[in-house]
């Protein structure tokens, strides 16, 4: 008798065991979609209308080009995860618009002589490189780099991404720059009455 209780109460420690698992794994998938949301730019939002320059001293701002959507791409020289994103940020650009010299803007905290040695090293000739302040990264709603944001001619954040862009999170972006009919934004259900 004493022996069935015990392995009674031992299987229902391991379906509890069990239970938290899964329940543990919900809540991490949770706190990471969180963590996402707060350091990703706000899709639906707006960019500045800055009047940049770029670092061969070319007047440039943060939206769109010819009616083609902008890519703009924050990141560092230094970080291994921005130099690992390059080939998805070429391919970002051939996809969306590759018609349109200067579609693609990269924003570094970095000084120019850094940038024009980053740009002739990956090979990035036809991309604008912006010197960039901590106060325009706010603007941006950067937070971590690397940050890619597609923007429309309007200068209407119309797809983000935070971390490695490979060839999955390419096809996230595309998909949410093509979906019609806000553009990337995904709009919450209505709830009755409102």
């Amino acid at each position: 008798m004493v022996i069935r209780i015990m392995f009674v109460l031992l299987v229902a420690a391991c379906g509890v065991i069990l239970l938290l698992t899964a329940k543990n794994r919900e809540l991490s998938a949770d706190n990471v979609a969180l963590h996402q949301r707060l350091i990703s730019p706000v899709l639906g939002g707006w960019l500045p209308a800055e009047n940049l320059r770029d670092i061969d001293d070319v007047a440039v701002d943060l939206h769109g080009v010819e009616n083609a959507p902008r890519v703009i791409y924050v990141m560092d020289p230094l970080c291994e995860v921005c130099r690992a994103s390059v080939p998805g940020v070429r391919s970002l650009l051939k996809t969306l618009e590759p018609s349109v010299p200067g579609s693609l803007l990269v924003v570094s905290t970095s000084s120019p002589d850094v940038l024009r040695t980053y740009r002739d090293k990956y090979e990035l000739g036809d991309a604008r490189f912006i010197q960039s302040d901590p106060k325009l990264h706010s603007q941006m709603g950067v937070r971590v780099v690397p940050t890619t944001i597609v923007s429309g001619v309007d200068g209407l954040v119309l797809a983000a991404h935070v971390g490695l862009l490979d060839v999955e999170a390419v096809d996230r972006i595309l998909t949410a720059t093509r979906s019609e009919p806000r553009r990337g934004v995904v709009e919450m259900p209505r709830e009755e009455g409102s």
